[in-house]
């Protein structure tokens, strides 16, 4: 069997007929195919790997399994094969990977390599994901290697079909200020993240780089990042440097796993006792020289903004939000928003406490990560944010498992308070407009 490329956890190879019981795990698991126009029997997975077969023949590529390096178990398959999409033979990379093995970031590594190898060993300018668009899963995946929305288009099989693309020019070599070079020259790495805003983020096995279109908010988070150091356990500034375009910030990466982890989604008494951990710690801050204030005046501010600008992104509320029962528009909501503010109990808050920002490790809560939003604000807005992550993440809103022993109000009996549902309905409401 062929191996075609590795990473640092998995191994790529060619399939073979011996692959049919590893493939048919996957794509016989009606939940892991439930965007797919049909279901797949022994027979489809068949014809599945004979097709790959054929590809590595002719094109010298196709979907490959995907193996763990530990064990060589192959765990499901990635790789990049010429599909119609909109009426056009497109370069696209594909990806499944076994329900038991999801939400451990083996899809995006797997992917990542993909894209890498395709732009080293092919001359296609661009590379392509689509999906059926109720499929958030995988193209939050083709984001994560740095894809970004092209279109959708009325699709027989899909009703809607949602396209990502990137282009080759998106992966030229990145300049770096010599002082950030120096710190992580040699050392290998992976790009998480690039769209049309321009930004860039590449992983590293101790740290991680941010460079973002200059703007003089970043400099305040620049400000915050640097206070909260030995306060609360969160990425260091390990350098920053800007030109007159961007701005590229050097962290250290924080220790542990998601609270979204299968694991801690399996065990919702230490994934919520560690939640509510980590709002206490912010809690008991001394803010009283916080050098950043993020209360209602600035978010208001920022949300009005975002509606005169047409930049609230329908797609992502909630179900209510708008329509019959509902706002009629984000400017309808803002209104509502300004003339029913709440009174403000001031704590340090992150501002975006969902599950993926906090870090668990051991059973313990060990780290925050994704700060931009962070200063003194209601504490009420990052237990509104936690309570909604939480009933997401346990419904499966997100394309994942349903965790149906998750009971977000557990978040309330550990923090040992009673629910302000006004204030919580409130937060949940002003973040539709971010």
């Amino acid at each position: 069997m062929k191996k075609v490329l590795e990473t640092e956890r998995l191994f790529l190879r060619e399939m073979t007929m011996s692959d049919l019981d590893a493939l048919y795990a996957v794509l016989g698991d009606p939940e892991i195919m439930q965007h797919y126009p049909y279901s797949f029997d022994e027979e489809r997975v068949r014809g599945w790997i004979e097709r790959n077969m054929n590809r590595y023949e002719n094109d010298g590529f196709g979907l490959w399994a995907v193996c763990l390096k530990e064990t060589g178990e192959m765990i499901g398959d990635c790789g990049l094969t010429l599909q119609n999409i909109d009426g056009t033979m497109l370069p696209e990379i594909g990806y499944h990977i076994r329900k038991d093995q999801q939400h451990r970031g083996y899809a995006k590594e797997a992917a990542a390599a993909v894209r890498d190898w395709a732009f080293s060993n092919t001359e296609y300018p661009a590379l392509y994901s689509y999906c059926k668009y109720t499929n958030v899963g995988s193209f939050k995946t083709a984001e994560s290697i740095g894809m970004h929305f092209e279109k959708e288009y009325p699709d027989e099989a899909n009703k809607i079909t949602r396209v990502s693309v990137i282009r080759r020019e998106d992966m030229e070599e990145i300049k770096l200020p010599e002082g950030i070079k120096k710190r992580i020259e040699g050392k290998t790495y992976t790009m998480d993240d690039m769209g049309k805003s321009g930004s860039k983020v590449l992983i590293f096995d101790d740290a991680v780089l941010k460079i973002v279109k200059f703007r003089q908010r970043n400099e305040e988070v620049i400000k915050m990042l640097r206070w909260l150091e030995g306060k609360v356990p969160a990425p260091r500034v390990l350098a920053y440097e800007k030109d007159g375009e961007y701005q590229y910030l050097l962290m250290s990466k924080v220790n542990g796993t998601m609270s979204c982890d299968p694991y801690y989604m399996k065990h919702p008494d230490e994934m919520i006792r560690a939640l509510a951990d980590g709002l206490k710690l912010l809690w008991s801050v001394d803010i009283s020289d916080c050098p950043r204030v993020m209360d209602l005046d600035v978010e208001l501010k920022e949300a009005r903004y975002r509606v005169e600008n047409g930049l609230v992104d329908l797609d992502d509320a909630e179900p209510d939000t708008y329509g019959e029962g509902g706002f009629k528009d984000p400017a309808d909501l803002l209104f509502w928003l300004k003339t029913h503010r709440p009174s403000c109990e001031k704590v340090l808050s992150h501002g975006d406490y969902c599950l993926p920002n906090v870090f668990i490790e051991n059973g313990k809560f060990c780290g925050f990560i994704d700060l931009p939003e962070a200063g003194i604000a209601d504490k009420w807005r990052d237990i509104a944010l936690c309570y909604r992550s939480l009933k997401h993440n346990a419904e499966g809103t997100f394309g994942g498992a349903v965790y149906p022993d998750i009971d977000p109000n557990k978040l309330f009996t550990e923090l040992g308070i009673e629910p302000d549902w006004e204030k919580i309905n409130y937060y949940i409401l002003l973040d539709e407009l971010f």
